[in-house]
């Protein structure tokens, strides 16, 4: 049986890990359809309340706006592979193949 100080200790070094990683944003996300790796997130950054990121597909359904509204892809963080269920994204029609980039809201993970 664990003790209640290994316990703290340990809650301790995954918070440390966690902020350490920006809740794992840093490493990147898998993007993931019918359990199939479709595309990656990657570079991460910051714009005006939503973390703003650039995305890779290696299938063309990545590229359909529909999808991403409707939520349909599940997104695992490429080093801790956890899914992450509280995002959401804001997609301009149109925006997606011009910039190649997504915005979200709520991506990270929050326990190790």
């Amino acid at each position: 049986m664990k003790s209640i100080y290994s316990k703290i200790t340990k809650w301790y070094r995954d918070k440390k890990e966690l902020k350490k990683s920006n809740f794992g944003r840093n490493y990147g996300w898998f993007i993931e359809y019918e359990d199939k790796v479709v595309g990656e997130l990657s570079n991460f950054n910051y714009a005006a309340d939503y973390d703003v990121i650039a995305y890779k597909g290696f299938e063309d359904l990545v590229y359909d706006e529909s999808i991403w509204m409707n939520q349909s892809f599940k997104l695992q963080n490429k080093v801790y592979k956890q899914y992450c269920d509280t995002w959401y994204t804001g997609i301009y029609p149109g925006n997606l193949m011009k910039y190649k980039t997504l915005r979200f809201r709520y991506l990270w993970i929050n326990k190790l």
